[in-house]
């Protein structure tokens, strides 16, 4: 689908719409959440759980420019900051 979505764009097949904005839009206004201890708490389980999540996982990155003879290879685990 990406394929799809891509081609249609690059081929200008999509409709953005009128390329002006509408005169009478209302400025954005910020919203305000008001969390209770139970929905912090649910909130700080879930970044603790992403976090472990992602952690199991590792980013392997690999560059190749075979054109001119070029390779390289690296894993997320070998950067250092």
């Amino acid at each position: 689908m990406n394929e799809f979505i891509i081609s249609s764009v690059a081929h200008g097949k999509v409709n953005h719409g009128p390329p002006t904005v509408r005169p009478n839009l209302p400025w954005p206004q910020q919203i305000t959440f008001k969390l209770d201890a139970k929905m912090t708490k649910y909130i700080d389980q879930a970044i603790e759980h992403y976090n472990e999540l992602v952690g199991q996982h590792d980013l392997h990155v690999s560059l190749a420019l075979y054109d001119i003879g070029f390779h390289y290879s690296s894993s997320y685990r070998d950067l250092t900051v």
